[in-house]
């Protein structure tokens, strides 16, 4: 790629010149857009029972990049953070939940149309669709995945 001097030399040229810091800021983000966007789900899923024991709380987690339009991501030494999705589903570990019972903590976004999450030995399967009204297709939930079981 480019060697510290290289670097420190364009910074130079660039931050000498009127509207330099901006074109620097913008060239910087799009070295580093080939990095955003990588997703990867953690193995584990955490799951417990609700307070009222009617429904079971799963939570999976999962490692992304910060957005590439987010100019103070550009600052700090870790490229990725850690994010988290709650499922609600009724408490039974003997049957596959259909989409229409599966609740998410927050609640919003998308509606699920298709899918189930089904608990096996010691694992659950989460497969989820939704409907991404923005791109006009369905398509599958970024934490569908098949995830080890930790109860807590």
């Amino acid at each position: 790629m480019f060697s510290k001097r290289q670097l420190e030399n364009m910074m130079h040229t660039f931050l000498s010149h009127r509207y330099s810091a901006l074109f620097f800021i913008f060239f910087i983000s799009s070295c580093r857009i080939s990095g955003q966007g990588k997703l990867r789900n953690t193995d584990t899923a955490y799951v417990k029972q609700s307070t009222n024991s009617d429904s079971l709380m799963i939570r999976v987690f999962l490692k992304t990049a910060y957005m590439v339009h987010d100019p103070v991501s550009l600052l700090k030494p870790t490229k990725y953070y850690i994010d988290s999705m709650l499922f609600l589903v009724p408490n039974s570990l003997s049957k596959v939940t259909s989409f229409e019972k599966v609740q998410t903590i927050p609640g919003g976004g998308y509606p699920f149309v298709q899918g189930n999450i089904t608990f096996l030995r010691d694992s659950v399967r989460i497969f989820l669709l939704y409907n991404d009204y923005d791109d006009k297709k369905i398509d599958t939930f970024v934490w569908s995945k098949d995830y080890v079981v930790k109860w807590q």
